[in-house]
């Protein structure tokens, strides 16, 4: 039976690096037994990739900041990643412009505004109309949080099978509050990071750091600071669970 790469919803302009994870994470366990795969891997990825860019970016003309999702067949045999190119999937969904978002705002305002206002005019009916909107679904908007009091310790735990480093994030009582997957990509050198401060409050951080990742194993407490700097947004905590799941198997 071949395996499918799933590479989940993901922001156009990271659909490479998203691919070339997921693989790695799905064949983690051979890796461990043969390092010489971690180098088909990355060729494999690069051949997907570079297909997918024709068709995400020269064909579809897609931006930066739309949304895709691949999904492709393969086989490993004799040491080798063979994509099922007939398999192929790839679902994009177009970022909305600013112009029209403005302009919808616009509208609503000339249209509904004096409607809404009336329906919520007086406390009475206020019970009344929250029962109507909780109908509604809606999807929560990011949440920002200040980490500055919160991270306190930076402890390396493990080399990834891809040459960065992983650590254990601490609060200023001990507890483990997360974990940093550090690692270079092309020039620069990036931190990604899931904090979890209770089942419900679940964030995620993404910095480029300003040293070598492999610096930051006996200088954790600069680590530390750079995170703290680090913009924090509130993701699902479902998500938060499948990125760990993701960063814990690609420990050597």
């Amino acid at each position: 039976m071949p395996l499918e790469l799933n590479s989940g919803l993901v922001v156009a302009g990271a659909y490479a690096i998203k691919i070339r994870r997921t693989l790695f994470a799905q064949l983690s366990n051979r890796v461990k037994q043969d390092k010489e795969l971690s180098k088909e891997i990355a060729r494999a990825s690069a051949e997907l990739n570079r297909v997918l860019y024709n068709v995400i970016v020269e064909e579809l003309k897609s931006e930066k900041g739309d949304v895709v999702r691949v999904r492709v067949q393969y086989d490993l045999e004799g040491g080798r990643i063979n994509w099922h190119y007939d398999t192929l999937k790839v679902e994009l969904f177009k970022r909305v412009p600013d112009e029209s978002v403005s302009e919808a705002i616009k509208r609503v305002l000339e249209t509904k505004l004096a409607e809404v206002r009336a329906l919520y005019a007086t406390a009475e009916v206020v019970e009344e109309a929250e029962k109507a909107l909780e109908r509604i679904p809606v999807t929560p908007l990011a949440q920002a949080i200040d980490l500055t009091n919160v991270l306190a310790s930076a402890i390396p735990i493990g080399e990834t099978l891809e040459g960065g480093l992983v650590f254990q994030l601490k609060d200023s009582k001990g507890s483990n509050i997360g974990i940093a997957d550090l690692e270079k990509r092309g020039e620069a050198n990036i931190a990604e990071a899931i904090v979890l401060l209770s089942p419900r409050e679940t964030y995620r951080l993404y910095v480029k750091l300003s040293k070598d990742v492999y610096t930051y194993s006996e200088k954790p407490d600069e680590l530390v600071e750079e995170l703290k700097q680090a913009p924090v947004v509130k993701i699902d905590p479902e998500e938060a669970k499948n990125i760990l799941k993701s960063k814990m198997e690609l420990l050597i």
